[in-house]
């Protein structure tokens, strides 16, 4: 989710070419609305976006209970540009699972999507 429709297509672009699955939105309510019926294994979030930022879309999704308890346990990260210390420790404790600082290298990402993937396979 980012509402920079042209970094969406970039990290689409990226990850596909390694075989992944994507969706882009530009907002928290089509990530909700998204995730309400595709079945992602991985959310990748702004933080600032102009009606819901990530952080409340981060809280919403960690509040699912229920049949839709697979979302609130989704890894997630967060691909931002505050880049500050205590900006990645906001994020990771909203629930972020890992936080990267824009721009994005590639191979930062990759290997933060490879850990948490392998996290998750793991338990």
């Amino acid at each position: 989710m980012d509402d920079d429709p042209e970094m969406g297509n970039v990290l689409e672009t990226l990850l596909a070419r390694c075989g992944a699955e994507t969706r882009s939105v530009v907002a928290a309510s089509h990530a909700l609305a998204l995730l309400a019926h595709w079945r992602a294994d991985l959310l990748i979030s702004d933080i600032a976006m102009p009606e819901q930022d990530g952080y409340a879309l981060i809280h919403q999704l960690r509040a699912i209970d229920g049949a839709d308890a697979r979302i609130s346990h989704m890894p997630a990260i967060a691909l931002t540009a505050y880049a500050r210390r205590e900006d990645r420790q906001e994020a990771l404790a909203a629930g972020f699972d890992e936080y990267i600082a824009k721009p994005v290298q590639t191979p930062e990402l990759l290997a933060a999507i490879v850990r948490l993937i392998d996290a998750r396979d793991r338990h």
